[in-house]
């Protein structure tokens, strides 16, 4: 009977040990305390943390502080490669206590795996405009400056703290100039595009400078358009339209076969745009001509063709006052705000002659140069019989008809180039070659002295002279006999 009663004894005394092991596990996973015992009925038990980057698990460590220590000092080991830099990791650590009688864990694979695991960066910013990321910057600052240098290339520093211009925001700004003629103001500064300076984590390698900012801006990105084809363009055409190389033109547009197009296709095109637009509106003064009017007037103490001006034309002035839309430098629109008229334009008078050209010859002819002289004469040269006289080193390019008559040939001939002839209705005729510009048509009256061209050295020619011929019924005569 009292072995029983021991066994029972002992049965009782490991039921009450299970009981109170329940309620140390409870007290301890329960408390969520932070020290590395934690302490049930009087006694200390060892407790681990398991470690999680972004969710995934590192392993387990004794203590907290170890790692907490290991990536301090590997922010610190980081920052020492860049210049006033605060770094901070891009990953998020969580720690999950346990309590363990008998703690299992490795702190030296831990640390090894966040050394493979971690990332550093800054908390700066991201230049975006119009929704496409430009860059990275160190801080609001350096963003802000880069658009004010952007800006600067196309407005002075002066005008724009003049104008106060706010380039973050969008906002118009304005000033009323008074203008002299002859000079621009500048009186608004604006970004078409919209520009957000935006918090960011942004790798130290990433970071760009003011300069490196200026020049994304300036370089921009691909813009596709549609160009379509008109007026028998080729692709050869189009590619130097954009700049574009034929290669480039057909990358984009693989349903060109053998490079060739037709009116109304559409043609891909991708170009380079700025990502940002300054437009600078100035205002300026500025005095036009207004052209006069030629009216005519007829008189009858003139021959047909022959004008007269009774009143030179006066050109009149007007004030304008505009407005220019300027993009990155060129202007895309003129807005005429005012015009006042300073001066009203005076009518130009021009008398045409009636009186008909005599078309006969009077047989008193006109030398048919302005001067000059004879540098040769008819008769046997070079083995050949020269028809005519050469008449060089005159003191205006006009040529005139000798006497009254009817143009009969107008146009090029042979070796005599550009040649006239007239026909002047009494047995004579004379020609006129080597010209370099004919006034006269065939069957067009002139009168004797009449300007029909200018002195040339069209067809053989041995040099700047008109060769002048000359015929009675048909037959070669000398020109000097008749003057």
């Amino acid at each position: 009977m009292k072995k029983k009663s021991r066994g029972k004894h002992r049965t009782l005394l490991q039921i009450k040990i299970c009981i109170m092991m329940i309620i140390v596990f409870t007290l301890c996973f329960g408390s969520g305390t932070k020290s590395d015992l934690v302490k049930a009925s009087g006694a200390a038990y060892p407790q681990v943390y398991h470690v999680y980057i972004d969710s995934q698990f590192m392993g387990t460590v004794s203590n907290r502080e170890l790692v907490e220590t290991y990536i301090e000092k590997q922010i610190t080991t980081e920052e020492e490669k860049y210049d006033e830099l605060n770094l901070t990791i891009n990953e998020t650590v969580e720690y999950v206590p346990e309590v363990s009688f008998q703690p299992i864990y490795n702190n030296d694979q831990v640390i090894k795996r966040l050394y493979n695991k971690l990332t550093y960066s800054i908390r700066g910013v991201q230049l975006v405009v119009d929704g496409h990321l430009v860059g990275y910057f160190q801080n609001k600052q350096l963003a802000q400056q880069v658009i004010d240098k952007y800006i600067e290339q196309y407005v002075t520093e002066d005008i724009l703290e003049q104008l106060k211009i706010d380039t973050s925001q969008d906002k118009h700004s304005s000033i009323e100039q008074q203008l002299t003629l002859g000079e621009r103001q500048v009186v608004d500064v604006t970004l078409i595009e919209d520009v957000e300076i935006k918090e960011a984590k942004v790798p130290p390698t990433d970071l760009l400078l003011v300069e490196q900012g200026v020049k994304l801006l300036d370089r921009g990105h691909y813009v596709e358009r549609t160009h379509t084809v008109q007026d028998g363009q080729t692709i050869e055409q189009i590619a130097e339209m954009y700049a574009m190389s034929l290669d480039e033109i057909e990358t984009n547009n693989p349903n060109i076969v053998e490079q060739k197009v037709e009116d109304g296709d559409n043609i891909i095109i991708k170009e380079r745009e700025p990502y940002l637009h300054v437009m600078v509106q100035e205002e300026e003064l500025e005095e036009k001509a207004i052209a006069y009017n030629t009216k005519y007037e007829t008189s009858t103490e003139l021959y047909e063709g022959q004008t007269k001006v009774k009143q030179p034309g006066e050109e009149g002035k007007m004030l304008v006052h505009s407005r220019l839309f300027i993009h990155n430098g060129e202007v895309k629109e003129k807005e005429i705000l005012s015009e006042e008229m300073i001066k009203k334009p005076v009518n130009e008078i021009i008398i045409r002659g009636t009186k008909e050209i005599p078309t006969k010859g009077s047989g008193d002819f006109y030398w048919p140069t302005d001067g000059g002289e004879i540098t040769s004469h008819i008769g046997w040269r070079w083995g050949s019989y020269h028809k005519g006289i050469d008449i060089a080193g005159v003191e205006s390019k006009d040529i005139f008809a000798a006497d009254n008559g009817v143009v009969t040939f107008s146009g090029i001939r042979g070796g005599y180039g550009k040649r006239i002839v007239i026909d002047h209705q009494n047995g004579f005729e004379t020609t006129y070659s080597h010209l370099s510009t004919l006034h006269v048509s065939e069957g067009q009256s002139v009168k004797k002295g009449q300007p029909i061209g200018f002195i040339g050295s069209t067809g053989s020619s041995t040099g700047i002279h008109l060769h002048f011929e000359m015929y009675f019924e048909e037959r070669l005569q000398n020109p000097l006999d008749y003057y």
